[in-house]
């Protein structure tokens, strides 16, 4: 009887008489209609995600197409002895000025010249079996900085999810809440990823995503805990690779160095802590293979060469700033880079108010990693920035920092914003989740509806570029006041020659066209 009483008193046990349902009532299809939206929830949330990041990168493209060309351009594609950038293509490793002590243009970026030369020099005659000369100019620009966009995008979501499966829902997850932080118009001159200028995308953007790549397997032994072991192949090739990460970029070498020195540390710190740990224990305890230990010290000494013949750059004898100098402008860098624009100071809120979240309310595994992992994000951020200064000075960068080279701290920012974000998404208890989901939607529509498209810079420089094709002047004057394949305007026809041999190669005029401006005073 004891046993069949207790069946009754289950879930079937016969109800109370004032506790029976009352005619017409539903309560007994809640469960049935959770589970129904729910799964109604899991099919259409990941197409919507994914509907989301597409309208994104197909306006992100069209938004690069319509950017105008920028400077340099010239003088990097189709270079000169007058350009100063020949050398440097002649001298892939900078024997010159290790040998010789030669002073010459970047002669430790040899990659990022080469790769943007070739790339122009074909891409858009390419094009030109499609569209017009002058459009295949544009959609050359428009597909690298996208292409080169998704790459840093799709790298940034797989540090986080540690997934490489763009349809897995946490990375579509990830990314839908990453993208907006690409601003293109914006708040681009302040933490833009995706430079407006194509050739800064060649020095800055394009060789942080082949950094991404070849930090990718030592965060995921480190952070993810996922062990990589490496066969002697993919070795040969991380270590080849590892001389275009050092010589294709200005920021490389240093980033990496850093990265180095922070694992150094961690080694010395558990060795400190815990003093009978032998040098096969610390490795393993930090979840680096030796192998990916020997790739680590290999790239660190092709950094320390890079670093050595980028001494020998005739730009840093240009404008000699003192090196004390240089220390007292950073800090106005870094104010004016987080008050001009609400942008950076926003995403730096963003993290501050997810680590208080994480640190009062979800200090699990997870929760302690993350914490964590912001922990040495800002450490790696004050070294970084106290180290910046050591590269030289720039006349067009008076305070040493600007969104180029803070390029760096503000992607490991959104990678922090993205990773903390998404756990509290996932973590954050129901009472919670509608406020907090409410915020993050708030702040995505900040950055989405400050990355309204400017074109007028385009369609200024696009009109001259048709007046240049259609004249029948070896001269030709320009009324427009924008600049043109420049950074500034063209007052005298002589400094227009490299761009009107280009325009030459690129078809888009038959013979060569110099152009000039009229003084923006006149």
């Amino acid at each position: 009887m004891g046993q069949v009483q207790m069946k009754w008193e289950g879930r079937n046990a016969p109800r109370a008489p004032g506790s029976l349902r009352a005619p017409g009532s539903l309560t007994f299809l809640r469960k049935p209609m959770e589970q129904l939206k729910s799964k109604v929830a899991s099919k259409w949330i990941p197409i919507v995600l994914f509907l989301v990041l597409l309208v994104d990168i197909s306006y992100s493209f069209y938004q690069h197409y319509q950017m105008p060309i920028g400077g340099d351009i010239a003088q990097i594609v189709l270079p000169s002895s007058s350009s100063g950038y020949h050398i440097v293509l002649k001298d892939p490793l900078g024997l010159r000025a290790l040998l010789n002590g030669e002073y010459y243009s970047n002669p430790n970026r040899f990659f990022a010249h080469w790769t943007a030369s070739q790339y122009f020099l074909k891409a858009p005659l390419l094009f030109q079996k499609f569209v017009s000369p002058i459009d295949s100019i544009y959609l050359s620009i428009a597909l690298l900085k996208t292409s080169v966009q998704i790459l840093i995008l799709f790298l940034i979501v797989a540090f986080i999810t540690n997934l490489l499966n763009p349809l897995h829902f946490d990375f579509l997850l990830a990314a839908a809440l990453v993208t907006p932080m690409f601003q293109t118009s914006g708040f681009n001159r302040f933490m833009g990823i995706i430079d407006q200028s194509v050739i800064y995308t060649f020095f800055y953007a394009f060789p942080l995503a082949l950094l991404l790549i070849f930090l990718f397997p030592f965060h995921r032994s480190i952070y993810h805990r996922t062990r990589v072991e490496l066969k002697t192949f993919p070795i040969v090739v991380m270590m080849l690779f590892g001389i275009i990460l050092t010589l294709g970029g200005p920021l490389n070498p240093g980033i990496i160095l850093i990265f180095s020195i922070l694992v150094l540390f961690s080694m010395v710190k558990i060795r400190f802590t815990e003093s009978n740990k032998s040098m096969a224990d610390l490795i393993r305890r930090i979840n680096l293979s030796k192998r990916l230990i020997y790739i680590l010290v290999w790239v660190s000494l092709l950094c320390l060469y890079s670093l050595y013949i980028g001494r020998f750059n005739d730009m840093n004898l240009l404008h000699p700033v003192s090196l004390l100098d240089r220390y007292l402008k950073v800090p106005r860098g870094i104010f004016e880079l987080l008050t001009t624009k609400v942008g950076p100071a926003l995403l730096l809120v963003m993290i501050g108010l997810n680590a208080f979240i994480i640190a009062r309310h979800y200090r699990r595994d997870e929760g302690d990693r993350i914490l964590t992992t912001l922990n040495w994000i800002g450490i790696f951020a004050i070294v970084y920035l106290l180290l910046l200064p050591l590269g030289g000075y720039r006349i067009y960068r008076p305070n040493v920092v600007r969104y180029d080279t803070f390029m760096p701290v503000m992607i490991a920012w959104i990678f922090a914003y993205g990773l903390s974000t998404a756990y509290l998404i996932r973590n954050i208890v129901r009472r919670h989740r509608f406020k907090y989901l409410t915020a993050v939607l708030v702040f995505l529509a900040t950055f989405t509806y400050a990355d309204r498209i400017t074109n007028r810079k385009y369609l200024c420089e696009r009109n001259a570029l048709e007046t240049i094709q259609r004249s029948r002047k070896d001269i030709v004057l320009l009324e427009n006041n924008c600049p043109v394949m420049e950074f500034r305007i063209v007052t005298d026809y002589v400094d227009s020659d490299l761009n009107s041999d280009l325009l030459q190669h690129w078809k888009v005029t038959k013979q060569k066209k110099l152009f000039y401006q009229k003084n923006e005073r006149e």
